[in-house]
């Protein structure tokens, strides 16, 4: 299922540039939503829906939280101390190596003050300055370490609270999205407020053991949440909801469509995603409309093989037991 998402993330935030659906988590066009119901495609779809995967990364997340220490509780300093540690592992060399090649192919700082550097490298930066975050990657971060946090709270409370941070979590999320403006709604869906639905029902999924290869009616629930994604912005303020539907369709997809190749994605999922921004980027510096087929093929290739051996670099070579 990682390997399905990761694959999500990385042809939506490419196909932006090449194609002309355009459409993300944090807002709508119309315009867009027009143009892909008058001329639909893979690719277009792909473009203006494929940040699904990021719900779906989120909900294995808490799926993954709940499976793992189920049976232990660790003290909170050891557990903050080691998931922030397995953030920063992933994010900080490739955050500097981004900014050295955008420096030298674009000659321009795309992190800004070196004090917007730091708020993204402490994680606090989506609290503060959501626009200040530089596109791409590096604002889920931020996002995922509140839900460890959230998740600690879980732990330590049974659930109980939890499940009372969830409720009011998502009525807080509804009425914001409805009463306010953009820059709020910018905010809600760059912190835990506009993902608790993925990630409760994660938790969900794993605490009451729920079968994945119960049937689902996937065709029905792939065209309701692409249906209410590309209605309006009032729709797609349910798009958290939607999620969900996204999701079971994807269990269900993954269990007829399910290849090694997809698993040794997943395996490697957390490289491909902070190796991706950096060659897109060079991609970016280099395609043209004639030459984007040749391209694209070489995005995909380069992504692969360069989270190979960042995956080797960082982890203990685990590779090879999977193949």
């Amino acid at each position: 299922m990682k390997g399905w998402s990761i694959l999500l993330i990385i042809l939506h935030n490419y196909l932006h540039f090449t194609t002309s659906y355009d459409g993300n988590e944090f807002y709508f066009s119309e315009e867009c939503s027009k143009h892909l119901l008058e001329n639909p495609s893979i690719p277009g779809i792909i473009s203006f829906a494929g940040w699904i995967g990021v719900s779906i990364f989120i909900f294995l997340s808490g799926y993954g939280l709940v499976k793992k220490y189920s049976d232990c509780s660790p003290n909170f300093m050891s557990y903050f101390k080691h998931h922030i540690l397995k953030l920063w592992k992933l994010l900080i060399p490739m955050y500097f190596i981004f900014w050295c090649i955008n420096y030298l192919l674009c000659g321009t700082n795309p992190f800004g003050s070196l004090v917007t550097i730091v708020e993204q490298l402490l994680f606090i930066i989506n609290f503060i300055d959501p626009d200040a975050i530089t596109p791409g990657v590096y604002w889920f971060f931020g996002l995922i370490l509140q839900f460890y946090l959230l998740f600690w709270i879980f732990r330590k409370t049974q659930g109980k609270t939890f499940l009372w941070i969830a409720c009011s979590g998502l009525v807080l999320n509804y009425l914001l999205l409805f009463l306010c403006n953009t820059d709020t709604v910018l905010f809600i869906r760059h912190n835990f407020l506009g993902w608790i639905p993925s990630f409760f029902g994660g938790a969900a999924f794993a605490c009451f053991d729920m079968q994945w290869k119960k049937k689902l009616p996937a065709p029905l629930l792939s065209i309701v949440s692409l249906t209410l994604l590309g209605i309006s912005m009032v729709t797609k303020a349910f798009s958290p909801l939607t999620d969900i539907l996204a999701i079971a369709f994807i269990i269900s997809l993954v269990k007829t469509m399910q290849f090694k190749s997809i698993e040794f994605i997943g395996i490697i999922s957390s490289s491909i995603f902070v190796v991706h921004p950096i060659i897109r980027l060079v991609i970016y510096q280099n395609i043209t409309h004639q030459n984007r087929y040749l391209f694209s093929l070489l995005y995909l290739v380069g992504v692969l093989t360069l989270s190979i051996l960042h995956y080797c670099l960082i982890n203990k070579p685990r590779i090879l037991s999977h193949s």
